[in-house]
C-alpha cells in the first residue's frame, strides 16, 4: 500500500481502534478473507449470520498513540463497519485537542425499529456536539462529489448514498465551506 501509492513518512499499524486495548473478534459474514462487511460489533447486521471469526489487536488511541509517539492526527477516516463510536470515543481527547477533521461512514439505521444503530449514531453526534464539532454530509452522484450538505443530526434514513460525513471543529467551518466551494466548482 505504502509502495503503490508513493507514501512517504508512513507506517502502517495492523491494530484496530476501539475504546479499550484488548483482544477482539472480527466477525466475517462470509469466508473471504477481505470481507469489507466484517465488523468487531457482534451482531451489526443482524440479518445476517456470521460465518467465522478471528482474533485480532484493537488499541485505545491513547495507548497506541503513546507507544508510537504520534503527534498530531490532522484528518481522520473511520471507516469501521457499526464500531464508530468506539473509535469516536477512543480519539476523543485527541479531536477536543487538536480539532482533527473527520472523514466519517455511518451506516443507515434504515427504520425507527432498529434501536441499537438509532442509539449509537446518537451518541456519537452527542459526542461530536460536545466536542463543538458540525456535520457535513457528502452527496454523491454516481460515486461522483456533488455538494457537501451541513446537517443537523444524522437522520433514520435507508439511502446507502447518506452515509459518508466530514465532521468539522466549528472552529474551521468557515474555512471548510470556502475550500469546499472551490473543491466542487473543479
Amino acid at each position: 500500500l505504502i509502495d503503490r501509492n508513493r507514501f512517504e513518512n508512513t507506517i502502517i499499524v495492523p491494530v484496530g481502534i476501539s475504546n479499550k486495548t484488548e483482544v477482539g473478534v472480527l466477525n466475517f459474514l462470509d469466508d473471504s478473507k477481505a470481507n469489507s462487511s466484517a465488523s468487531i460489533i457482534a451482531d451489526f447486521r443482524k440479518s445476517h449470520v456470521t460465518k467465522r471469526k478471528e482474533f485480532i489487536p484493537l488499541f485505545d488511541f491513547e495507548d497506541l498513540k503513546d507507544k508510537m509517539k504520534l503527534d498530531i492526527i490532522s484528518i481522520l477516516k473511520i471507516d469501521v463497519e457499526g464500531a464508530e463510536l468506539e473509535v469516536i470515543t477512543s480519539f476523543r481527547k485527541e479531536l477536543a485537542k487538536n480539532e482533527t477533521i473527520v472523514l466519517l461512514e455511518i451506516l443507515p439505521a434504515y427504520n425507527a425499529q432498529n434501536t441499537f444503530r438509532i442509539e449509537r449514531q446518537n451518541k456519537i453526534q452527542d459526542i461530536l456536539f460536545d466536542l463543538n464539532y458540525s456535520i457535513f454530509r457528502v452527496i454523491k452522484k454516481n460515486d461522483l462529489l456533488v455538494n457537501l450538505e451541513e446537517v443537523k443530526e444524522i437522520e433514520i434514513h435507508s439511502n446507502i448514498d447518506w452515509c459518508d460525513y466530514v465532521i468539522v471543529p466549528k472552529t474551521k467551518v468557515d474555512k471548510f465551506k470556502v475550500y469546499s466551494k472551490q473543491l466542487l466548482k473543479n
